[in-house]
């Protein structure tokens, strides 16, 4: 069924001040890869007190994954930048810049079909 697929066309967004970004959607596959990135060990205490272990998401990890697949920014040299360089720019962004962009890919990763996508 084609529904199961991803789609991996780039979408683009748009910023309130104007500003255009193209995100490609991440597939099954690329979540996989970068899982061992984004899952850490968290110790916490069971009813009886025993401490374990156990994986839980970083979500800053998982912030800087979904940047990785940003195609379009309105940053200089954005596509010649490497992946820990294109972090390293996003880490002095505004909070109020970085949240919205995050949210924005957050709904395109959300999104049910390619007419909300691309609203």
């Amino acid at each position: 069924m084609e529904t199961h697929f991803q789609n991996e066309d780039i979408i683009e967004f748009e910023l309130k001040d104007g500003s255009k970004f193209g995100y490609k959607p991440m597939t099954a596959g690329e979540e996989n890869d970068y899982m061992s990135e984004y899952m850490i060990k968290e110790t916490f205490l069971d009813d009886n007190g025993k401490q374990g272990q156990r994986l839980v998401e970083d979500i800053t990890k998982i912030n800087m994954i979904k940047c990785y697949n940003l195609t379009k920014a309105p940053y200089k040299d954005w596509n010649k930048l490497s992946k820990p360089e294109k972090w390293k720019l996003f880490k002095k962004l505004k909070p109020s810049i970085f949240s919205e962009i995050i949210k924005k890919i957050r709904n395109i990763e959300n999104a049910e079909s390619i007419e909300v996508k691309n609203c």
